[in-house]
C-alpha cells in the first residue's frame, strides 16, 4: 500500500473516531440533560439550559461533519475552541488536568492543520468541482 492511502486511511480512521465521540456527548448532553445542566450550574454560570443545549447541537453537528468529512478543517477549528473552553474551564475552576480532552485537542487541532484526507466529502466535492470547470 502506498504512503498516501495510508496516510489517508488514517486520517479517516481519525476522523471517524473523533466523530463518533463528539456525536456521543453531543446526544449525552439531551439523554442527561438535567444532570448536565446541574453539572453547568455548578460552576456558577447561568443560563445552564441554553448552554448544555448549544453544545448539545455543537457536539452533534461537528461528529456529524467530521463523519462525513465535511467542512473538515473549519468543524476541527470550532472543535477546537470547544475542547480548549472546556479544558480551561476544569482546570481553573476544578484545578484538575484532563487527558482525554488534552488528547482530543490535539486530534483536532490535527485534523483543522491536515484536514480529512482523500476519503472524505471535501475532497469529493473539491474533484467533482475541478472537473465540472474543465
Amino acid at each position: 500500500m502506498r504512503k498516501e492511502a495510508l496516510s489517508d486511511f488514517a486520517s479517516f480512521i481519525l476522523r471517524i473516531g473523533l466523530a463518533f465521540v463528539f456525536f456521543y456527548f453531543g446526544l449525552d448532553k439531551f439523554i442527561h440533560l438535567q444532570t448536565n445542566i446541574a453539572i453547568i450550574n455548578s460552576f456558577g454560570m447561568s443560563n445552564a439550559f441554553l448552554l448544555t443545549i448549544f453544545y448539545g447541537v455543537a457536539e452533534i453537528l461537528v461528529g456529524t461533519f467530521l463523519f462525513l468529512g465535511l467542512f473538515v478543517r473549519l468543524t476541527a477549528v470550532f472543535a477546537s475552541v470547544m475542547l480548549a473552553g472546556i479544558l480551561l474551564l476544569f482546570w481553573f475552576k476544578l484545578h484538575i488536568f484532563i487527558p482525554r480532552d488534552i488528547g482530543l485537542l490535539a486530534t483536532t487541532l490535527f485534523l483543522a492543520l491536515n484536514g480529512g484526507g482523500r476519503i472524505s466529502l471535501d475532497k469529493f466535492i473539491r474533484f467533482r468541482r475541478i472537473h465540472e470547470h474543465l
